[in-house]
Formats: C-alpha cells, sequence, structure tokens
C-alpha cells in the first residue's frame, strides 16, 4: 500500500486552488457520473489523517485497483504540470524553451528566436539567471545554424553566452553556500553536529565566498550577504550584521525601481536576517516595523506549507521581541492563533523553532497566570520529537509543568509526574544540570506531594521552591548561557 500513502501525501500537499483545477482537468473530456479517478481523488482529499486500515475498507468499496492508483498518481503530476505552466512564470519561460526547441528542429529558426527573445525578456524582469543564460545559449546555436557559419566569436549573443556561463557559476556557488549554511545551522541547533565542527564548516564557506568575484547579479551578492549575516550572528558581530542586511534591502529597492520582479521568499529571507541583529542592538522600534512588514508579506504571498514555515519563523520572532520587552498578552494572543489554525499543520515546521515557540507561549502563559494553556502547550511541547541538545528545555517546563498543578491543587498528579520525571532524567548528557534537576525533583517529592492546611503555607511552599531554584541554578555551570531565560522567568514570577 505505499504508493496509496504516495498518492494520500501528494494530495494533501495541493492548494485549494490546485485541487479545483486538478477537478475540472479530470472532466475535461468526460461526460456524466463522476469518474472513478475522481471518487478516489475526494476520498483521499477528505481523509484529515492517514490511517491505512480505514482507508482500506473505504477502497474496497469503491474497487480501487492498483492500476487505477498508479494512474491517478500519474494524472495528478501531469495537471500541476499544466497547472504550474499556466501559473508559475518560471515553468512558463521553460514551456516556451521546448517550443523554440521544436521550431529550431523544424529549421523554423526565425519564429523560435521570436519565442526565444521573449523568453529572455520575462527572465530578466524575474531574475531567473541560470534560465537567462540557458536562453542565450539557445540564441547563440539558433543564430548560428540561421546563418549558418562557425565563428562563433562574430556572432551574436556570444559573448553575451560567455558572461552569462560565468556568472552563472558565482550564482549557483552562492545558492548552494547559502543551502550548505542552512544545513549545517540546522544540525548544529539540533545538536547533531558538536560546536567546532560547525565553527570550522562555516569558516570555510565563508571564506570561499569572499574569494568569489563580485559580480553585477544582485541575487548572487544577495545569497552571499545572508551567508554573511549567519557568519556575524554566531561571531557576535551584530553591528556588521545590521549593515549587510540592509545592503540586502537596498539592492531588492534597486531590483524594485529596475522593474523587475522579486520572488516573495527572497524578500522574507531578507526581512528574516534584518530582525533579530536589530533586536540585538536595541533598536526596537524598527523591529516592530519589519516584523509588520514581514507578516503582511508572508500572509499575502505564501500559502501551504510554505506559508507554515514561514509563518513559525516570524512568530518566532515577533515572540522574542515582545517578551524581552515584558508584553505577554500579545504573545498569548498569537498563541490563540497558532491554536486555531497552525497546529494541525506544525509537521512542516523547522523543529528547533517549534520548541522555541512554544516555550514562549509556555513562559508567557504562565507569568500571566493562565494555567490551562500553560498546561495544553507544555502537553503540545511533550508531542514533540525528541530534539537533541534541547533536554534542558523540555526539564525547565516539565518544573513549570508541576508548578502549575500544584497551584490548581492537583498534589497527586505532582506526585505521579515528579516520580516519571526523575526515572527519565538518566537520558540527560549534561551532568550538572542532571544533578540539579534530580535535586529540584527530590525537592518536589518531599515537600509538594502533600496537601498544604492553609493559603499561607501554600504560598511559601512556593516561595521555599523558588529559593531552591536560585539556589541551584548559582551553583550550575554550564556553556551558552542556556538557563539564562528560566532564570528570568523565575525572578519576573517571583516579582
Amino acid at each position: 500500500m505505499k504508493k496509496i500513502e504516495e498518492l494520500y501525501h501528494l494530495i494533501q500537499s495541493m492548494s485549494q486552488a490546485e485541487k479545483r483545477y486538478f477537478k475540472l482537468y479530470s472532466q475535461k473530456y468526460k461526460k456524466g457520473n463522476k469518474s472513478n479517478t475522481i471518487l478516489l481523488f475526494e476520498l483521499l482529499d477528505k481523509q484529515k489523517d492517514f490511517d491505512l486500515l480505514i482507508l482500506k475498507r473505504k477502497l474496497e468499496k469503491i474497487g480501487v485497483s492498483p492500476s487505477l492508483r498508479n494512474y491517478l498518481y500519474n494524472q495528478i503530476l501531469q495537471c500541476l504540470s499544466d497547472f504550474f505552466s499556466k501559473n508559475e512564470t518560471e515553468f512558463e519561460i521553460r514551456q516556451m524553451l521546448i517550443q523554440a526547441q521544436i521550431l529550431t528542429t523544424k529549421m523554423l529558426y526565425d519564429q523560435a528566436k521570436k519565442i526565444l527573445l521573449k523568453a529572455k525578456k520575462i527572465a530578466y524582469e524575474y531574475n531567473f539567471s541560470f534560465l537567462s543564460v540557458e536562453i542565450s545559449r539557445n540564441l547563440f546555436y539558433n543564430e548560428r545554424l540561421l546563418l549558418g557559419s562557425d565563428r562563433k566569436a562574430q556572432l551574436p549573443f556570444f559573448e553575451e553566452v560567455q558572461k552569462g556561463l560565468k556568472t552563472e557559476l558565482v550564482v549557483y556557488d552562492t545558492i548552494h553556500k547559502y543551502d550548505e549554511l542552512q544545513n549545517l545551522t540546522f544540525e548544529y541547533y539540533d545538536g547533531s553536529m558538536d560546536t567546532d565542527t560547525f565553527w570550522k564548516a562555516e569558516e570555510e564557506i565563508i571564506t570561499y565566498l569572499r574569494e568569489l568575484p563580485i559580480t553585477d547579479n544582485l541575487i548572487a551578492e544577495i545569497n552571499k550577504n545572508l551567508c554573511y549575516s549567519h557568519y556575524y550572528s554566531h561571531i557576535g558581530d551584530h553591528e556588521s550584521n545590521v549593515e549587510v542586511c540592509f545592503k540586502n534591502l537596498e539592492f531588492l529597492q534597486r531590483l524594485k525601481s529596475e522593474g523587475r520582479v522579486i520572488k516573495h521568499w527572497t524578500y522574507i529571507n531578507v526581512l528574516i536576517h534584518l530582525i533579530q541583529p536589530l533586536f540585538i542592538v536595541g533598536r526596537i522600534e524598527e523591529c516592530y516595523e519589519y516584523l509588520n512588514e514581514l507578516e503582511k508579506h508572508i500572509i499575502e504571498h505564501s500559502e501551504g506549507n510554505e506559508h507554515v514555515r514561514f509563518y513559525y519563523t516570524y512568530a518566532a520572532l515577533f515572540t522574542d521581541v515582545s517578551y524581552a520587552e515584558g508584553k505577554f498578552e500579545p504573545i498569548c494572543k498569537l498563541a490563540a492563533t497558532f491554536k486555531e489554525q497552525y497546529l494541525d499543520r506544525q509537521n512542516t515546521a523547522i523543529l528547533s523553532i517549534r520548541y522555541h515557540l512554544f516555550t514562549q507561549f509556555i513562559y508567557s502563559h504562565f507569568l500571566l497566570g493562565v494555567d490551562d494553556e500553560v498546561i495544553l502547550w507544555i502537553e503540545e511541547m511533550e508531542q514533540l520529537p525528541t530534539l537533541i541538545g534541547h533536554d534542558y528545555v523540555k526539564q525547565q517546563v516539565r518544573i513549570i509543568h508541576l508548578l502549575v498543578h500544584y497551584k490548581l491543587g492537583n498534589y497527586q498528579f505532582v506526585d505521579n509526574l515528579a516520580n516519571r520525571y526523575v526515572r527519565q532524567t538518566v537520558d540527560l548528557k549534561e551532568k550538572n544540570f542532571l544533578q540539579f534537576i534530580r535535586s529540584v525533583y527530590r525537592f518536589i517529592l518531599k515537600h509538594f506531594t502533600y496537601e498544604p492546611i492553609t493559603k499561607k503555607d501554600k504560598q511559601k511552599l512556593l516561595n521555599k521552591f523558588t529559593e531552591k531554584l536560585k539556589e541551584d541554578f548559582a551553583e550550575l555551570h554550564v556553556k551558552d548561557n542556556k538557563y539564562k531565560d528560566f532564570e528570568e522567568l523565575l525572578e519576573r514570577w517571583v516579582a
């Protein structure tokens, strides 16, 4: 049943516009009742979660054969190719290249040239560097066939092809190195790469980029600056980071002034890289200005899984700025939006960003005393896959979990949870933190598992517990200030 699962995920990835187009596409040459392919498509489209047993029963009712599954899968891909060729500029240009190739094969060189020149204009407008080179190459060979000459240097477009090929290599290198650096960063933050290995790999990428020639291709220069932004962030040179990020904004403004189209994901990435260093250097007003611009652009110009990924990143930046400013209500409001619109789609967002965002939701609700929401977001975090290097986040959140249930009077539940958490701490890698957590949980088991007689006793015990945490934190020596946010949280909570 592997094909049916692939088919299910393909259908679930489609936008509403794509689904509408497919239904029209599949019925184009059919009259009367719905075909079996449409019945199968609708069945998988309506299925919220992939459950093989339930699907098997439903598939048997409509008599789905392996050949029908394969046919529908291929038909959807064909339909999407047609859809994108009409709705996506890049696919439109590629279609024009195919048309020109057909005309060239038929020796209709003038007609091919006309289409290629039109494609070249669109490729320039939309900054499709690779396609521009391919079009110039086709124009060169088309012209050579048209003139019947082997004198390459005297033919039109030859110098343009040579220059374009050199630029193409630089553009390719910058895009490749940016992707490589992104992957390294994800591995580092997810704990699957140690610090020394990461620093060495990042230094090699930056050195390589600095040796590349400067081109007049703004996309290449933007990708270089995005890499430099990563690097400056990690070495703590935030002023230089702000400088290269603003340079990217200037590049985008120049492209816009030339009447060229800026890809939405390029603009979004430039804004994302700009907001964080602005926040670190204390330019908060500008942070909010660009956060508003970022949210607006994500809502207007992205959809599907891409929209979810971008919105999670925006939310993480927004909560960082708001939390530092002590504005917890906007964070809780954002959490409500996520609960309604994004939780069932969160698997497409980066795992480390989900950890970070859910932690901010938990902290903010905890400080405002909204205990039900604290428990809800803690349960959401507990369901996240284990993320190496983020054990400390879950442990801090579990301490809050115990405190909230104690406040609610769930004393037996506190006892059960604390026992369970003590057993789970054996998997922790950091020796000092392991000792700290065990010390905290033993304190909870000793003092928190009985019902206090009065509210005053309850408050006294909570105060005693926070003092205990502070003492243990003072003795905890760790790198990277991982526990700084939690210390500040406790201070705010006590205050």
